[in-house]
């Protein structure tokens, strides 16, 4: 998406992002759920350099994620991904992972598709610096799975009041 926009104008738009405030893992209706789950990678640390595979730069697969601090009464878990230094209004979304068990504790590299999911790898555009790339699991106390690929907005009304703990990892990616 945003990889084909010119050097320059990446320059010229450096200091224009959305902000870590604008992710769904900020959005006020979620301020109640407790951030217990730990969400790691064995690819990146949190703040840390998004391996180059796992971008549209390499091989544009999802990086594996492991998790753990799950509540036992979850039924099913979120993925969001989210792009927080995009030059946009809101954060671009690079995926919307449904239909997670709650038993599972990791998600192999590649392997958001197995869940329906799309994976738009990290594609920042040359000369705007690094993007934060938001990595958000959201354990629910019902299971969420729609037959249809809902949009960002769907998924985040169809979590209101149902967000029993959540987690966060962030990585980062340059393209100069």
């Amino acid at each position: 998406m945003l990889q084909y926009m010119p050097h320059t104008i990446g320059e010229l738009i450096k200091n224009v992002d959305t902000g870590l405030e604008k992710i769904v893992y900020r959005d006020p209706v979620f301020n109640d759920a407790p951030e217990i789950i730990k969400l790691t990678s064995p690819a990146f640390k949190h703040n840390g350099t998004i391996p180059i595979d796992f971008t549209a730069d390499g091989k544009a697969i999802s990086p594996p994620l492991e998790w753990h601090g799950v509540p036992g009464e979850a039924w099913g878990l979120v993925l969001i991904v989210e792009d927080v230094d995009s030059p946009t209004v809101e954060p671009l979304t690079h995926a919307v992972v449904l239909g997670l068990p709650a038993t599972n504790d990791q998600i192999e590299q590649g392997a958001f598709r197995n869940f329906g999911a799309r994976y738009f790898p990290p594609d920042p555009p040359t000369g705007h610096g690094p993007h934060r790339y938001a990595f958000q699991v959201f354990a629910l106390d019902r299971f969420f799975h729609p037959s249809l690929k809902p949009s960002k907005e769907a998924v985040k009304d169809a979590m209101n009041k149902h967000v029993i703990a959540k987690g966060c990892l962030v990585g980062i990616y340059e393209r100069k």
